[in-house]
């Protein structure tokens, strides 16, 4: 008895690793929406970008220049040549258009905590 409980056990778990991994095939089949990848031109560039961003009260500016769609707090501030990145290629998405000078950053805050939660280079403002 003990070795049939066993085996329906064993069977059962057959049928959830078949289910998961269909599920993981029609999950690579999606279509992906293209996102900008950029990283700052150095350290010290990333640093001063950070410094900027969180201590705009300090300066007697407004601690937040806008929100995205999510809600999600952001500050977005020119900054000469400060990184690098690609951008989408719409007309050919396999082929991103790379940006050698970005000359904006943009940091994001948790809207809840109001903690930064991103921060990187963009093309301009």
């Amino acid at each position: 008895m003990k070795n049939a409980d066993n085996h329906q056990a064993g069977n059962s778990g057959s049928a959830t690793e078949e289910q998961t991994t269909s599920r993981e095939l029609d999950f690579g089949s999606r279509e992906w929406r293209a996102v900008n990848n950029s990283k700052f031109s150095s350290y010290r560039a990333q640093l001063n970008a950070y410094n900027e961003a969180t201590t705009r009260e300090a300066r007697k500016m407004s601690r937040f220049t806008g929100e995205d769609s999510k809600g999600n707090l952001l500050v977005q501030m020119e900054a000469e040549n400060i990184g690098s990145g690609y951008a989408p290629n719409p007309l050919d998405p396999a082929n991103p258009r790379f940006i050698p000078k970005m000359n904006a950053f943009e940091m994001k805050f948790d809207f809840e905590t109001l903690q930064p939660i991103a921060l990187y280079p963009i093309e301009k403002i």
